[in-house]
């Protein structure tokens, strides 16, 4: 189990899609991962989440247009993935990011009517470890977003302790207030 190093910084990561990006814009239909990964720092996520989100929306807004055409070019996708690559020490805390938001998954019929909750669920018994992952996800009725956080004993008990994020930011369990 990965045990958070409250003395390290954290790493954050969230995933952007490409697809909008690009100039042109590529279809959403496009098929495959068109997705980069952005990477900032935060000293402590459960003390300063204001700095954290700012942090990490500064990092987003630099991946546009321009950022897309170097990706494109010969070496421009390795040459910055090996530069973001820098920043994932082995060992180092991480928060990765990421967002299933405006996706239209509640709209999807497989045959058998359309989904009544979407979760993003880890078994487990899985062999992986996902510690450290956020997935946004909206709510059926479309009017809010599910956070799904997976994070090891330590960091999660502290999450859960922070007043910040419990009166400011997020209900822990909104089906018990439900």
């Amino acid at each position: 189990m990965n045990v958070c190093n409250p003395e390290e910084p954290f790493l954050l990561n969230h995933q952007v899609n490409l697809r909008t990006r690009a100039d042109p814009a590529l279809p959403e239909e496009s098929f495959g991962n068109f997705i980069w990964l952005t990477a900032t720092k935060c000293i402590n996520p459960t003390t300063h989440f204001k700095d954290m989100v700012s942090e990490v929306h500064r990092a987003i807004r630099k991946i546009d247009s321009e950022f897309v055409k170097v990706l494109q070019n010969n070496n421009g996708y390795y040459e910055h993935f090996e530069e973001a690559r820098k920043g994932f020490r082995k060992g180092a805390n991480q928060l990765s990011f990421t967002s299933w938001c405006k996706f239209g998954f509640y709209d999807v019929d497989f045959g058998w009517g359309n989904p009544i909750w979407l979760s993003c669920y880890v078994s487990p018994n899985s062999e992986s470890e996902f510690f450290g992952l956020v997935n946004l996800i909206d709510t059926r009725s479309g009017d809010g977003i599910e956070g799904w956080v997976t994070l090891d004993e330590k960091l999660g008990a502290a999450f859960e302790e922070s007043d910040d994020l419990q009166i400011n930011h997020v209900l822990i369990n909104p089906s018990a207030t439900c």
